[in-house]
């Protein structure tokens, strides 16, 4: 195998934990990264599948995108959100270049130390409009709208409309989010799976170690 498959993630909440919309508010956040070395500004969707068939190089406004094709850490990223009803995992998964692997873990941590220390309401703002923007398409279709109605009586047992979602959405805030980072990351155990070429991987204590180093 030429290549490492990796996913990395921490514990997040359920459906029916109260911090569910806040996750999904995080996972859909569009961040501000001050790059002061090299004097420029980059937007980038914080959470977003990126892989070597993009193209962009260094001007991709996807985090992981740019920081991969720059570095050469990655083929492809996805971060997921897999929610159940009382627990669920938020993280990363990538196919990493075998002796870069423990600089891609570094990117990953890093911004997770952002998105908990670092985020503002106007920032939120954004990922709270991308949010709502898929729930509305979700919705544009018969088939499309079928899956959301499913998906909703199977986790909620009954149907949430789009006015619901608005105001739960609404809640969220650079206050909530920052105690969310507190409850999930900080500190927290993760959990990993890889396979292949994996000789560069931190090892688990290094890792862990980092959870609360990424504080500060």
């Amino acid at each position: 195998m030429d290549a490492a498959y990796v996913a990395f993630a921490v514990e997040g909440p359920g459906y029916n934990n109260p911090d569910y919309v806040a996750m999904k508010v995080a996972s859909s956040v569009t961040n501000m990264h001050f790059a002061s070395w090299i004097l420029t500004v980059v937007f980038f969707k914080l959470y977003a599948p990126w892989d070597l068939t993009h193209g962009g190089g260094e001007n991709l406004s996807n985090y992981y995108g740019l920081v991969s094709a720059s570095d050469h850490l990655t083929q492809a990223v996805k971060p997921f959100n897999l929610a159940y009803k009382d627990t669920a995992l938020w993280g990363v998964y990538f196919i990493g270049e075998r002796m870069k692997l423990a600089d891609m873990c570094w990117q990953i941590q890093h911004q997770w130390k952002r998105l908990y220390l670092e985020i503002a309401n106007n920032e939120i703002r954004f990922g709270k409009n991308n949010l709502l923007t898929k729930l509305i398409t979700q919705r544009d279709g018969s088939a499309s709208n079928a899956n959301s109605i499913a998906s909703d009586v199977l986790r909620f047992g009954r149907r949430i409309s789009l006015e619901e979602w608005q105001s739960k959405i609404a809640q969220v805030n650079s206050d909530k989010i920052h105690q969310m980072g507190e409850k999930y990351f900080w500190d927290q155990c993760h959990a990993m799976s890889s396979l292949g070429p994996v000789e560069e991987l931190p090892v688990y204590d290094d890792l862990r170690m980092t959870m609360s180093w990424v504080r500060y």
